[in-house]
């Protein structure tokens, strides 16, 4: 409820110190959800101060997929991950954005490796899921997608694609329930 005010101090910051990257990174992760065309200006600076930062990378890379820029969005979250390969959260970004690019096999090539870097990632579960589903393999897709809404199931696109799951496979009743709880 203070973003008005944090925005505020950011903004004084980098009056007093316009090449602190910190400040240009959390002015860009203030403004990412609601203005991500701002974000992104805000990281490229930082990241002009400070290029071995992994996560402002990454953030980058969300902004442009926010964007709908799936295709600039590849690099940045590769950059990310040549610098801190570990993280599983950029693998399943960067399987978005191959998603968003309708790259479904590169998408699920990535999804299945942040699985293997943490197995309750329930993102990737449901993401791998949808990328099976857009591939025509309903029956592995609801594996993922059963395992992802059991991880977290406060996703009302999660049920949905779990619908989709059920209604390829012809079972119906799951299928229909799923639906009607979208």
């Amino acid at each position: 409820g203070q973003t008005a005010r944090a925005l505020q101090a950011y903004r004084r910051a980098l009056e007093l110190d316009p090449r602190r990257p910190d400040t240009l990174y959390n002015l860009g992760n203030l403004l990412k959800d609601d203005e991500p065309e701002q974000a992104e200006a805000y990281y490229r600076r930082s990241l002009i101060l400070n290029p071995t930062a992994a996560a402002c990378w990454h953030n980058l890379g969300i902004a442009l997929s926010s964007q709908s820029r799936h295709d600039e969005a590849i690099q940045p979250l590769q950059i990310s991950l040549r610098l801190d390969p570990g993280e599983a959260d950029v693998w399943c970004n960067l399987g978005l954005a191959f998603y968003g690019l309708e790259q479904f096999e590169k998408a699920e090539r990535a999804f299945r490796y942040t699985i293997s870097l943490d197995g309750n990632h329930a993102a990737s579960h449901l993401n791998l899921g949808n990328a099976l589903i857009s591939c025509l393999q309903p029956e592995e897709a609801l594996a993922y997608l059963e395992r992802g809404v059991a991880l977290d199931s406060s996703s009302t696109n999660s049920l949905w694609n779990l619908s989709l799951a059920y209604l390829l496979l012809g079972r119906y009743r799951e299928g229909w329930r799923y639906y009607e709880a979208r």
